[in-house]
């Protein structure tokens, strides 16, 4: 990611091409699976809509989000290298490659587990 304009870039894992896109969305890496991998990106549709309506819905009525009460001088800043790095690391690996909904950061487990990965 880029401190000026909170750019960034990923490598394709089939093309090995470089998608841009700015931190936080991923439209970009979406449009460029449909639009150059097409098959794979119906298998990767096709696994999402396969989890049932009511596991969806039980998942929902289960979460409870919460903030992770931190004091602001106690995290990381948006450009703090460390902070670069763990965002990175969840778009490339939990969103793009394992195909998990960005809604994921929200919930309360996932929440409760990067404080526990990285405390700040």
């Amino acid at each position: 990611m880029t401190n000026e304009t909170k750019s960034w870039e990923a490598t394709c894992k089939i093309c090995k091409s470089k998608i841009r896109g700015t931190n936080g969305v991923t439209s970009n890496y979406n449009r460029h699976a449909k639009d150059f991998h097409p098959s794979e990106y119906e298998s990767w549709q096709e696994q999402l809509q396969s989890i049932s309506l009511t596991d969806q819905k039980k998942n929902t009525d289960t979460i409870t989000f919460h903030k992770v009460k931190h004091s602001s001088s106690s995290r990381y800043s948006t450009i703090h290298p460390r902070q670069v790095e763990l965002q990175k690391s969840i778009v490339e690996n939990l969103i793009i490659e394992l195909g998990l909904p960005l809604s994921l950061i929200e919930r309360s487990g996932f929440i409760t587990f990067m404080s526990n990965v990285d405390p700040k």
